[in-house]
């Protein structure tokens, strides 16, 4: 465990640094550690305990800092709550509110449509995917837009800095949009077998035209990402 109080230090430690931190620094670190992928719900609860309880010399700054990280923390906890109401909701009321979710997401980047994209590609008949089949698809997506001479993605971004491992993607997806990102309340993760699956209401649910619909906003959500990254 000291390794990994270690890790918290650093965080904390580049906060003051820097006057705040970001996800995207957050998610750099735990990759730059190798943070196993079973553990990043606990290096967060911990991270987050010491950016809440961290004395900082600028008092208005740690003040604005101290509710962001609240607010992002109330956040995940509210959509946990709410998976399990949607759970135990009719599956078409569930899609309508994934598909409302999903066309009124205010993204930083590209990695929530780009995991929503992913799951449907990647995905069996019971609405269950691998995480390593949905960390291939960012790699290539990615890649793709690289070979092409487009923007990859914000300059902070592991896969614009340099050519992230599969290790490192996992650990990025898990920690955001997965850890972080309204999409907590209609997928699961199993850790453990290394799986992604959609709520079984909200996957019975969907039809052909239902997928067809999400990629469409998922496509159109991530084509507008790049046309203001180019301002």
């Amino acid at each position: 465990m000291d390794n990994y109080d270690r890790i918290i230090e650093k965080i904390v430690a580049f906060k003051e640094a820097n006057n705040g931190i970001s996800d995207s620094d957050i998610s750099r670190i735990l990759i730059e550690e190798s943070v196993p992928l079973i553990l990043i719900d606990d290096i967060l609860e911990a991270i987050e305990l010491r950016l809440s309880n961290s004395q900082d010399n600028k008092e208005i700054n740690q003040i604005t800092k101290q509710k962001h990280d609240s607010r992002i923390s109330d956040r995940v906890k509210q959509y946990n709550s709410q998976q399990l109401e949607l759970a135990n909701m009719p599956g078409n009321l569930v899609k309508d509110c994934f598909i409302s979710d999903l066309s009124k997401a205010r993204i930083q980047t590209t990695y929530m449509p780009v995991t929503v994209l992913a799951f449907l590609r990647s995905t069996n008949e019971k609405g269950v995917a691998d995480l390593d089949s949905i960390a291939d698809y960012f790699i290539m997506f990615y890649s793709k837009r690289k070979e092409a001479g487009l923007d990859v993605e914000r300059s902070d971004s592991i896969f614009a800095k340099s050519t992230p491992t599969k290790k490192d993607v996992k650990t990025l997806i898990l920690f955001n949009p997965l850890g972080r990102s309204c999409l907590i309340k209609y997928f699961v993760v199993d850790k453990d077998s290394g799986t992604i699956s959609m709520l079984p209401n909200l996957w019975d649910s969907l039809c052909i035209s239902d997928a067809v619909r999400i990629r469409t906003i998922a496509d159109s959500i991530i084509k507008e990402y790049y046309k203001r990254l180019k301002k």
